[in-house]
């Protein structure tokens, strides 16, 4: 037995996305596999987009593994849901941490894939506090003597790198996905590439330091002062400073715009307006000059279920 309902989180509930709240079994084997496979199969024809669940900490997600469910963010233990305003009783689930897990999305159109904007908004805000926390460490070594260039600066390269593909990666999923549809989203687009340039240049920057600092060893006229280092390191800093201003206000701007309900339904209504007007787009992934911030919904949103 499978029990499918609407999202518990309120960002989830878009008109287009179901949960699995619940499955139990006789006990057969892959019995769990087979129950969410089937529910995906049923959501998807009712018309539903997508389709979530939760699993427990030192749960291991096998059954979800082998239906093709894919995990797709870790949610950390939570106090509660007791408020002053809202008391709320403990039923055991608390302070337990969590992974939420979807089911595997075919293309959304043409090759458009669907994605948990709210997820990726999350990822957006992780950037700029990891891009000020690696220009501090930056900063402290261009003000000492760089007498170790590869073991002062080496480890910072290396996270400054590691965080330039990641910065690639989600901009490549942005690009090919709904998002590029909504309002302001081609121009969110086109903002965060200068910033994934911009950390992509700062790795390189870092990498020049080191060869300035340690030129010394292979050529007789090199500088044996650290000041050409300084100075890449410093024009580093400056270009992990300005991507972190960009991802902070992509951050921002998404979340803002995540929140009203009114927001929401005009991202879907433009996805819809886009891909039915000029289908031809959807293959070409080239949007109209207008996106932002869908939640995980669709060009159609069907008739949500009456809430009880």
């Amino acid at each position: 037995m499978a029990i499918v309902g609407r999202p518990v989180a309120r960002h989830l509930d878009d008109g287009t996305t179901l949960e699995v709240t619940r499955t139990a079994s006789d006990g057969t084997p892959n019995a769990n596999s087979l129950l969410y496979g089937a529910a995906w199969r049923a959501a998807k024809a009712l018309g539903y987009r997508r389709l979530v669940t939760y699993t427990q900490e030192g749960e291991s997600g096998a059954s979800l593994r082998g239906a093709g469910w894919r995990l797709i963010a870790n949610r950390p233990p939570r106090a509660g849901w007791h408020t002053p305003s809202r008391p709320r009783t403990d039923h055991g689930t608390d302070r337990i941490a969590r992974f939420l897990w979807e089911a595997p999305c075919p293309p959304f159109r043409g090759g458009v894939q669907t994605i948990d904007v709210t997820e990726h908004t999350r990822h957006l805000g992780q950037v700029a506090p990891a891009l000020e926390s690696l220009r501090t460490e930056v900063e402290q070594v261009r003000e000492g003597d760089i007498a170790k260039p590869v073991r002062q600066i080496a480890p910072i390269c290396l996270r400054v790198q590691q965080l330039a593909m990641q910065c690639t990666q989600q901009f490549h999923e942005l690009s090919i996905s709904h998002y590029a549809f909504m309002r302001g989203g081609q121009e969110n687009l086109a903002h965060l590439a200068d910033a994934c340039y911009r950390v992509s240049l700062a790795a390189t920057l870092c990498n020049l330091a080191i060869h300035q600092r340690t030129e010394i060893l292979l050529y007789e006229d090199a500088d044996p002062t650290p000041a050409a280092s300084r100075d890449q390191l410093r024009r580093a800093a400056d270009e992990m400073k300005q991507a972190a201003t960009t991802y902070r206000g992509l951050a921002q701007a998404l979340s803002r715009r995540l929140a009203p309900a009114a927001a929401r339904n005009e991202d879907q209504q433009l996805v819809a307006s886009a891909l039915t007007e000029h289908p031809e787009i959807a293959t070409a992934r080239t949007a109209p000059a207008s996106a932002a911030t869908l939640p995980p919904g669709t060009a159609t949103r069907p008739p949500a279920p009456a809430r009880r």
